[in-house]
């Protein structure tokens, strides 16, 4: 009932920003599937104080995936205003998962770009595509890349709560229950 709420949220929330059929077609196709997160596919990297390990059962986890295209310098260092938010990984409620696409051979400037950005936290880069494969719900829309799933891997929240009060507030009602 939650998941079903928050998804209905999240769509009812864009379509009052952008009146988009296709966009919540796309939402709708992201949450009808659990979301898969294979770490150990991945390449971990870690430029902070923070220590977090992926496996610790959390009840959420807050998936920022940032495709090839989106790791530009600029996007990149938005992901500053995540640091805000890591007190609740602390208290055990939220584990905050980053993964940067380096699909096309840019893995040292997407590590550069990381480290230069100010987040602190670990982040996978992903060298082999092995997210969009294992999720191919997963569009090319980089509103649609930041995911709440739950531990059941169930998307139950669809976008930046960093970046809009309305997700924000919906982002914490659901890590409060």
């Amino acid at each position: 009932m939650l998941k079903k709420l928050s998804i209905v949220l999240s769509v009812l929330l864009l379509i009052c920003c952008n009146n988009n059929k296709e966009l919540v077609e796309q939402m709708e196709k992201i949450s009808s599937v659990p979301l898969k997160v294979s770490y150990t596919e991945m390449l971990r990297v870690t430029d902070s104080t923070m220590t977090s390990v992926p496996d610790r059962k959390y009840p959420y986890t807050m998936v920022v995936y940032m495709d090839s295209v989106s790791c530009s310098r600029c996007i990149m260092n938005s992901l500053r205003y995540w640091n805000d938010l890591f007190y609740l990984e602390k208290e055990g409620r939220v584990y905050f998962s980053f993964i940067l696409s380096a699909d096309h051979g840019n893995k040292d400037e997407i590590i550069e770009s990381y480290k230069a950005s100010g987040l602190e936290h670990e982040v996978y880069v992903d060298t082999s595509g092995v997210f969009r494969r294992q999720n191919p719900q997963i569009t090319d829309n980089r509103l649609l890349h930041d995911l709440l799933i739950n531990k059941n891997d169930s998307v139950v929240l669809i976008g930046d709560p960093t970046k809009n009060n309305k997700l924000n507030e919906m982002f914490f009602s659901i890590i409060k229950k």
